[in-house]
């Protein structure tokens, strides 16, 4: 879980240094006759150069059941098998947080696991009764 925090941290603070190059990029304008820019682009940012102060908050969550984890269903049926399961043996979802600190690049991650123990009906997913 926290290696996909990370990735999606790490994308998109590559995409706001992408943005911050194109701003320092746009102001540059070429000469009447065309022989060049009368004003060089500065040299991109240092990879580790900070961004512009902020925090970047990436999170997810999955649920897991019997050592698998579940997606989302593609059907009712694949639904209903999955409530079923359910009856069997409790879910459990496992969350994760990163706060990356831009102007830092600091990082900070937690993870909790939650589990599901509620007893289900028969009915309940798409209102049929057995």
């Amino acid at each position: 879980m926290l290696a996909l925090a990370h990735a999606k941290a790490d994308a998109i603070v590559a995409r706001l240094r992408e943005q911050q190059v194109g701003r320092q990029h746009a102001g540059v304008s070429c000469s009447p006759a065309g022989h060049g820019p009368t004003n060089p682009p500065p040299p991109p940012p240092h990879p580790q150069e900070p961004l512009d102060r902020g925090l970047l908050i990436t999170c997810d969550q999955v649920v897991t059941h019997e050592g698998r984890i579940l997606e989302k269903p593609e059907s009712l049926q694949e639904a209903r098998q999955m409530m079923e399961g359910y009856r069997r043996s409790p879910a459990s979802t496992v969350g994760s947080v990163l706060a990356t600190n831009l102007a830092t690049g600091s990082r900070h991650a937690e993870i909790e696991v939650g589990a599901w123990r509620r007893e289900l009906g028969c009915g309940g997913v798409g209102g049929t009764q057995r």
